[in-house]
């Protein structure tokens, strides 16, 4: 995977100009590498075809779940497991998924990140998988801070954003139920509007939930169940969407 271009926060703040003037559609179809977001082989991290990493936008390096897969009920994470078979379990620095984790389960918060890691590596023991601690220095754009400009809503659980496409968190809706998914799209917004660039976003400019569908009839319903999102961010947020390549 190509290195995130380092002058992230002009490109993010110039391609968002064009994608809330057009749609994101309609920018997607100007991009020639599309098909390219969707290739695992082409995403993966290190020696690894497909790792799981978290929903974390500067961790875009392969399959997607919030704290690789840390807030997922035991039932839940197992299926995912079984529909990814992934060959690597990721964790990384400053993992928000992590801190949720330890707030969740009365851990503390100021060792979140060592339990997050603690956690991954003993899930990767259980299933067999390679485990892989990604570093702040490994991380891209911003490093410590956040700077999603959306939340990629993604049912074909191959998408991993790259220049041009904005930065942004990416949410697993095939390999996880509707309900968890909307949850995670829940924590996306909750940590871009506390941790976040929040300054960047009105009514105009808003962050955007981009679902991607296989299909049109796919992407109609995907935009159905972030609808039913429960949004306390009004119009600083928008639904939009585009088909996979």
């Amino acid at each position: 995977m190509e290195t995130i271009n380092n002058n992230f926060e002009k490109n993010n703040v110039d391609v968002m100009k064009e994608i809330y003037k057009n749609g994101f559609s309609e920018y997607a179809k100007s991009l020639t590498n599309l098909p390219d977001f969707f290739n695992l082989e082409k995403n993966g991290f290190k020696e690894f075809k497909k790792p799981v990493c978290c929903m974390d936008e500067r961790t875009p390096f392969g399959i997607h779940a919030a704290g690789s897969g840390i807030l997922l009920p035991e039932y839940d994470f197992d299926i995912f497991m079984s529909k990814t078979n992934p060959d690597c379990l990721t964790s990384h620095d400053g993992c928000g998924a992590g801190k949720i984790y330890c707030l969740k389960n009365n851990l503390p918060l100021e060792d979140s990140d060592k339990i997050a890691k603690e956690w991954t590596m003993k899930m990767a023991e259980k299933y067999g998988k390679k485990h892989y601690h990604i570093s702040y220095s490994e991380m891209v754009g911003s490093k410590e801070h956040h700077h999603a400009r959306v939340c990629y809503f993604d049912a074909t659980g191959q998408f991993n954003y790259s220049d041009p496409l904005p930065a942004g968190f990416a949410v697993n809706r095939m390999d996880m139920p509707a309900s968890v998914a909307i949850d995670e799209v829940s924590v996306a917004m909750d940590i871009i509007f506390t941790h976040g660039p929040k300054n960047l976003f009105d009514s105009e400019n808003p962050f955007l939930l981009v679902a991607i569908g296989n299909n049109e009839e796919e992407l109609s319903v995907l935009k159905q169940e972030l609808s039913s999102l429960n949004n306390k961010y009004g119009k600083l947020v928008k639904i939009d969407g585009l088909l996979a390549a």
